[in-house]
């Protein structure tokens, strides 16, 4: 875990890249944010 400004800028996008593109999230059926907002893209 982070324990100052400075580690925590290096590991905040880390992190934030494993939660919204590799964590399964079970309130929305095993897939990541990041597959539930491709299922609202529009296709023009």
């Amino acid at each position: 875990m982070p324990h100052n400004v400075n580690e925590i800028n290096k590991f905040l996008p880390e992190y934030l890249e494993y939660y919204n593109a590799k964590r399964l999230h079970l309130g929305i059926d095993l897939k990541t944010p990041i597959q539930l907002a491709k299922c609202f893209q529009t296709i023009d």
